[in-house]
């Protein structure tokens, strides 16, 4: 059961006032943790009937809330944890805490962690929902400002989750709940809800680096502690490796008011597997904890293919005079320094040591390949990089290329993540949910180059509209994956095979976001390793929707196209900060898009149709045209609209852009046309970065000896403002739809008048700069 299945029937359960019960008199007393906003997060307080301080249980179809002590074998503080069990499936069980109160750190991100093991399947989950209005008055019919959901994923030990996200700033309270949706077990402990940057914290420098052969690792923090009182503090350690039980270290240390101290814990753990940390500042007496970090660990030696950058996969419409591989080395100075680099292209005869193609670029740590890309014919290679020491190979990094048969219809990346069809740079500009061949022709009129299409839906009138007017297509499954524990339904087989021939189709696309649907992390990379074999000329796009779970499935992905969904909870500026958290969580050269909201976000995720209210309505032209611009000027490098038709369901009306959202649909195509004054820069073009001003952001991008600049103002109101440009600043600035000059100051800044959420193109030529 998905998370948003699972809220939506969360809705039947009656609601039932969540007043915190008082503690027994005997109850032990945690405690007082600096701005810890989550009550008995521990499970140690409880009341006269033995259950915990604080949450509450509601059950649907199974009832199960039982506290029961836990032996001090397992590792943790304290005798007592949550126990949460349903012996059906599918199946509801909830535990909830709360409504408690966030408006101290409204505005501010705020950090989620718990301690958790499994079961079974209990298909567990954590979600955090915020409020603007009293929650106790309506229960779960309170309009939420946000929600975001995390799957507890299975494990047989205890495990660290931690994950972050933005406190909305109009957020008074919030209710954490704590699932299980299948059957099996969630024991949890330690859950808590705090500050990102707790004033009692851990503020890591080196996480596991080799710093002694063969296997000797070193782990080199901070503790710091700026509260008005000393700190009796310990440093839990969990170190997991390929499914092996985890290995414990523990570090006490006692840090002053107002004060900081270092700590190192070594430990042994080999390196030819990565592994993972998981670390927790916890109180020396009681069961409290402060900080949190989980930590992956690589192994010694670790790199990837650059170029060609689409799968390691050499295509004739993409140029590629040699073939480079970028790395790291995962040990101390004084190691990597012992260690020489070597490389072998097997089946095309080439070699390369240092100096002689292998370069270390930034340090001793890092590591740059280059091999010419002649003698390899069509098929697969194998690559070796080794890593010698006093001889002898003390690391092997495989790696695999590809050279694909010539065909007609090339889809792939250029180095720095650009979509190249048939060798041809591209900017997608793409509306979602498109199924009628009518409603090509009305996309196209809206300034549209691309549809992203239900299979099967349409049929050849659509795939002939879209080949009439000159659209590119991506092709996504119309249902949610039906499993989310095996492989890549054969589904997609028979999928890219009718569509192999068709020349406007640039990709696929999973439509489900896997991680609001709770997909396994494993079962996902599984499924895009799948993709992979079925079409090698075509990248998978992948929509994703949580900020924080970035990390664990963007790596994974060909293209990571990001939703943002602030309206009207968030300001719009959020679209920036998502994208830039992708962007960080990708892989170098991968490209980033970004999906830009045309729906309401209530109706999306729990139902209840088009209702106007705080948590229902789609965004206004404007607000739609100011993330649309934002996301351009923070370098998108595709845009994709979600969406243009949604069907009715038993709990939701059917949902048509141009007829319910009008003054959206129509905002649409002037903000088209805005962007088309940029031209072919954000496809072809350098992209230089962008430039914040308190609410004006302005990027840019050079192309044939011009400089295409975009402003835009992120606030709802008009603005006579002054921005810069990112360097180099040219010598002047045109306006783009009149060439009109910009006034120019002293400092070499720019003087313009922009609209509420509104956005302006100039020009500059960069001839003799």
């Amino acid at each position: 059961m998905s998370a948003t299945v699972a809220r939506r029937c969360s809705a039947l359960i009656p609601f039932i006032g969540l007043a915190f019960l008082a503690a027994s008199s005997g109850a032990q007393e945690a405690p007082a943790l600096p701005l810890e906003l989550l009550k008995n997060g521990s499970f140690e307080e409880l009341d006269t009937t033995g259950s915990p301080v604080g949450w509450r249980a509601e059950g649907l179809l199974v009832p199960g809330l039982t506290v029961r002590a836990v032996s001090s074998s397992t590792g943790r503080v304290g005798g007592k944890v949550l126990q949460l069990k349903s012996e059906a499936t599918p199946a509801l069980v909830a535990c909830f805490n709360g409504p408690f109160e966030v408006g101290s750190v409204a505005g501010q991100e705020v950090e989620i962690s718990c301690l958790y093991r499994t079961r079974g399947l209990p298909g567990a989950y954590m979600d955090l929902d915020t409020y603007a209005e009293p929650f106790a008055a309506q229960g779960w019919q309170t309009p939420y400002l946000s929600m975001e959901q995390h799957a507890l994923e299975e494990c047989g030990d205890w495990a660290l989750l931690t994950w972050r996200v933005r406190c909305p700033a109009k957020a008074t309270e919030a209710v954490l709940i704590v699932a299980v949706t299948g059957e099996g077990e969630l024991l949890i402990d330690d859950v808590s809800v705090r500050p990102a940057k707790p004033p009692v914290r851990l503020e890591p420098s080196v996480l596991g680096d080799l710093v002694g052969w063969p296997s000797r690792r070193e782990i080199r923090l901070t503790v710091a502690n700026d509260t008005a009182e000393a700190r009796d503090l310990k440093v839990n350690v969990a170190l997991s490796q390929g499914g092996r039980g985890a290995q414990k270290r523990t570090a006490k240390v006692t840090v002053a008011a107002q004060a900081r101290e270092d700590v190192i814990i070594s430990y042994d753990l080999p390196t030819k597997d990565p592994h993972q940390l998981s670390l927790t500042l916890d109180d020396a007496a009681t069961p409290a904890v402060y900080d949190t970090l989980v930590a992956e660990v690589p192994a010694l030696l670790t790199g990837r293919v650059v170029q060609p950058n689409f799968r390691g996969t050499l295509l004739d419409s993409i140029p590629a005079e040699e073939i480079v591989v970028e790395g790291r080395i995962a040990a101390s100075e004084a190691l990597c320094g012992e260690m020489a680099l070597e490389a072998e292209l097997g089946g095309a005869g080439c070699i390369a040591r240092e100096g002689q193609g292998i370069t270390r670029p930034d340090g001793p740590a890092s590591w740059r390949l280059a091999f010419p890309r002649k003698g390899m014919l069509t098929g697969r290679y194998w690559l070796n990089v080794s890593a010698v020491r006093g001889g002898k190979p003390v690391a092997v990094l495989p790696l695999e290329l590809s050279r694909a048969t010539p065909t007609e219809n090339e889809v792939g990346l250029d180095s720095v993540g650009r979509l190249l069809v048939n060798g041809k740079p591209v900017f997608v500009n793409g509306l979602y949910n498109v199924t009628e061949a009518t409603d090509v022709d009305r996309a196209a009129a809206q300034g549209f180059n691309l549809v992203v299409v239900p299979a099967g839906s349409g049929g050849s009138q659509l795939i002939e509209r879209v080949r009439a007017l000159g659209l590119m297509m991506v092709v996504y499954s119309p249902n949610p994956p039906a499993q989310t524990t095996g492989p890549t339904p054969s589904f997609w087989e028979h999928t890219v095979d009718k569509y192999r021939t068709v020349p406007g189709v640039v990709a696929w696309h999973l439509q489900a976001a896997p991680d609001s649907m709770l997909m396994r992390t494993g079962v996902f990379r599984q499924q895009q390793a799948e993709m992979t074999k079925i079409d090698i000329y075509r990248p998978v796009v992948t929509r994703l929707t949580i900020a924080s779970l970035l990390p664990s499935y963007a790596p994974w992905c060909d293209i990571v196209a990001f939703e943002s969904q602030p309206v009207p909870a968030l300001p719009v500026d959020t679209v920036a900060a998502d994208l830039e958290a992708a962007r960080a969580a990708a892989r170098p050269g991968q490209p980033v898009w970004a999906v830009i909201q045309s729906v309401g976000r209530a109706w999306l995720i729990r139902g209840g149709g088009l209702e106007a209210g705080a948590s229902g309505r789609p965004p206004t032209g404007a607000e739609h045209r100011a993330m649309t611009l934002l996301a351009l000027a923070h370098g998108a490098q595709g845009l994709l609209h979600h969406g243009f038709c949604f069907s009715s369901t038993k709990d939701r009306e059917e949902y048509v852009l141009p007829r319910d959202a009008g003054d959206l649909w129509d905002g649409m195509k002037a903000t088209n046309a805005l962007i088309a004054q940029l031209r072919e820069a954000p496809a072809s073009g350098t992209y230089r970065g962008v430039a914040v001003s308190g609410p004006i952001h302005v990027g840019a991008w050079e192309r044939d000896g011009q400089l295409f600049v975009l402003a835009v103002n992120s606030q709802p109101s008009a603005a006579l403002t002054t921005f810069s440009v990112p360097a180099p600043a040219p010598a002047g600035l045109h306006r783009a739809g009149d060439g009109s000059e910009v006034m120019k100051t002293s400092k070499g800044q720019f003087v313009d008048e922009l609209s509420p959420y509104g956005g302006r193109v100039y020009t500059a030529s960069l001839a003799g700069g």
